[in-house]
């Protein structure tokens, strides 16, 4: 615990990653995904797989990983950075004229605007939460500011080990896989199960997965020893995971010359359920109308 507390005083706050995420959607030609804007952040200041394995108090996600999505939350709020409906985050105009001195603003801006809805909301009756975190605006939320892919990897974190087997072997099915089995009764080396994966008649794949029911993250040595179980067996390695993975962990999953093991976190997780209506309803609320912008597509030249 006290070594815990030592590597968390070390950590960066959403504030001081304001500057490294503009960087970030700067270094990427204007744009990056949230995995790409993760990556640059921890490559940039040098943190280690300790330092990102730590949890923010919840235990749901790492302390790292709650920063970069804060800050990221402090320029959208800001009018510095947007997101579009496939999870890619761009920088505005605004933004891309922005100095550090503006994005440092762009915090306390984003901080008075919550406390402000906050207040509003607390005035008006509704629930809500005791906390002192900006929410993160990656995700869409329900009718209370609550977050629906966290409601489903709360539900899942309820589940039994083998329950969540077997609700893994039913979304893989669902996915496009045959043969799926349940391994990991038998304590078959960390694989939990194995499925043919045809993504077309005359291809198939030979697949191993683990699936971790895990509220924390889930480090390099995770993967390195899922992957030494699964050498010489199959074409290809799946992790399923509620919690999160480090950036070591994902770099180790598509190390050069080792067998490819393909990652799937908690909120990854929660969107596939939706996909295939796995314990989750979607239902339209809207339709859309289209306009095109010119001045975007003018912005690249």
């Amino acid at each position: 615990m006290e070594n815990d507390d030592r590597l968390r005083s070390t950590l960066p706050t959403a504030g001081q990653l304001l500057r490294h995420v503009a960087d970030a959607l700067r270094a990427g030609g204007g744009s990056a995904t949230n995995s790409e804007i993760s990556k640059y952040v921890v490559d940039t200041l040098g943190l280690t797989e300790e330092q990102q394995e730590i949890t923010r108090a919840d235990g749901r996600i790492s302390q790292v990983e709650q920063s970069i999505s804060e800050a990221k939350s402090y320029l959208k709020r800001a009018g510095f950075a947007d997101r579009s409906r496939q999870g890619v985050w761009a920088l505005t105009e605004a933004g891309e004229r922005a100095s550090d001195d503006d994005l440092e603003d762009s915090a306390r801006v984003a901080w008075r605007r919550w406390s402000e809805e906050r207040k509003a909301r607390a005035e008006a009756g509704e629930s809500v939460a005791d906390d002192a975190t900006v929410p993160d605006l990656d995700d869409e939320t329900g009718p209370l500011g609550i977050d629906w892919k966290q409601q489903v990897i709360s539900a899942l974190l309820t589940m039994s080990p083998s329950a969540f087997e077997d609700l893994a072997k039913r979304l893989l099915r669902e996915a496009g896989f045959v043969n799926v089995k349940v391994r990991g009764r038998s304590g078959d080396g960390g694989i939990d199960g194995e499925g043919v994966y045809r993504p077309l008649p005359l291809i198939g794949f030979q697949v191993y997965w683990q699936s971790k029911r895990y509220s924390g993250t889930v480090s390099a040595e995770d993967v390195r020893n899922f992957r030494g179980a699964m050498v010489g067996r199959g074409d290809k390695g799946l992790f399923i995971t509620t919690g999160t993975f480090t950036g070591p962990a994902r770099d180790e999953a598509a190390r050069e010359g080792a067998p490819p093991i393909d990652l799937i976190d908690g909120p990854a997780l929660a969107e596939l359920l939706a996909q295939y209506e796995l314990g989750v309803r979607r239902k339209p609320v809207t339709s859309y109308e289209h306009s095109v912008d010119a001045d975007f597509f003018q912005s690249f030249s």
